[in-house]
């Protein structure tokens, strides 16, 4: 008799530790605006598609990068020419203000890629990219 109650008090113990662990993996699941990508050069990695709001902007990240915002019509050229997947592979920072010309004046904004540039010129409304290496 006595084994059959610790028999039954482990499968009770057993069940309600699995119930717990199940609860505590649903909580743990990954955000559904979350999508898993890779890159033939640069490897995995992953975004986060803004909602609302900031709907035009992506967070990227990989085991190489730290999580980088790429939005606006930077994020536009990096789609338009395949992402990640592209030359460009992953971002390395936010786009920034202060591209300059040879007369040393701020012409438009710049984002870096492990394989290369988004150049944006306002003034001609015009997105470049350049890709280094091979």
């Amino acid at each position: 008799m006595g084994r059959i109650i610790i028999l039954a008090l482990s499968l009770i113990i057993f069940t309600l530790g699995a119930l717990l662990l199940s609860s505590a993996l649903v909580y743990a699941q990954a955000p559904s605006n979350l999508v898993f990508v890779t890159s033939p050069k640069y490897g995995d990695g992953w975004y986060l598609q803004g909602s609302g709001t900031f709907s035009g902007w992506r967070i990227y990240g990989s085991a190489a990068t730290k999580p980088t915002v790429v939005g606006g019509g930077i994020m536009q050229k990096y789609l338009a020419v395949g992402a990640q997947a592209s030359c460009l592979g992953y971002p390395l920072d936010a786009a920034w203000r202060g591209v300059h010309n040879s007369a040393d004046v701020a012409v438009g904004h710049i984002q870096h890629f492990q394989g290369g540039d988004i150049h944006w010129n306002p003034a001609l409304s015009q997105f470049r990219v350049f890709c280094t290496g091979p």
